[in-house]
């Protein structure tokens, strides 16, 4: 009842939307996890942990700038080096915090949050436009509130899925003794593990988007007759 019947029956479609509730899986999680891990953990108040995730936003809008002048060109080029980034930003974090003892120093995160932010910022636009070109024209407008919805969908699994790693981890930790510090830093760590995870796997899902082929809703615009004045 919520999608055409043309969309449910688009394989490319069906799987890009998956391929986008994975992309969308993992960045909620994470700044869930990485304020906890801040402000519980290390008494940052929320003014400082905000500041120090700020390398990420702005690696996004510098992507973005990026993928505004490439237009519809390398989409799956583009696709699968946001997974690649992203996956790498964030294993370097997940190795940073998981050494971290009594303190945290915020300019560590500088480097690969900044790097995640482009990775994000060049796979998004890139992931929407490869999903939707395989969709018909009159399609098209539900075709994008339906990624919308898989998105939301995604950050939701996302949120949950990361939540129970972090706080299960975090709970064994308390009860085996471990201190605060040790035991927030282990469990945003392992935490962390689920996103380079999950945009790993959409580096490898990304060579499996087919270009869009030519059909009765894509018809080519007619080329224009010459009409003598």
């Amino acid at each position: 009842q919520l999608l055409n019947f043309d969309l449910v029956t688009n394989t490319q479609f069906m799987f890009g939307a998956f391929v986008v509730t994975v992309f969308a899986s993992g960045i909620p999680g994470m700044f869930m996890v990485i304020s906890l891990l801040l402000q519980g953990g290390f008494d940052f108040t929320p003014l400082q942990s905000g500041l120090t995730n700020t390398p990420f936003s702005v690696g996004v809008l510098i992507a973005s700038v990026i993928a505004g002048r490439l237009g519809a060109r390398y989409l799956r080029g583009r696709l699968a080096l946001a997974g690649a980034l992203v996956s790498l930003g964030i294993g370097w974090l997940h190795l940073y915090i998981a050494g971290v003892t009594d303190s945290v120093d915020h300019w560590a995160f500088l480097p690969p949050l900044l790097l995640a932010g482009i990775g994000l910022g060049l796979g998004f636009s890139s992931l929407f436009q490869l999903v939707l070109a395989n969709v018909p024209p009159r399609d098209a407008g539900a075709g994008s509130g339906a990624l919308q919805a898989f998105q939301q969908v995604g950050g939701a699994l996302g949120v949950a899925i990361i939540g129970q790693i972090f706080f299960s981890d975090l709970g064994n930790s308390f009860a085996m003794g471990g201190t605060p510090h040790a035991a927030f830093a282990g469990a945003a760590s392992l935490a962390l593990l689920y996103v380079v995870c999950s945009f790993a796997l959409v580096l490898v899902l990304s060579a499996l988007f087919r270009a869009p082929k030519a059909g009765p809703g894509h018809r080519a615009p007619a080329k224009p007759d010459l009409v003598e004045a």
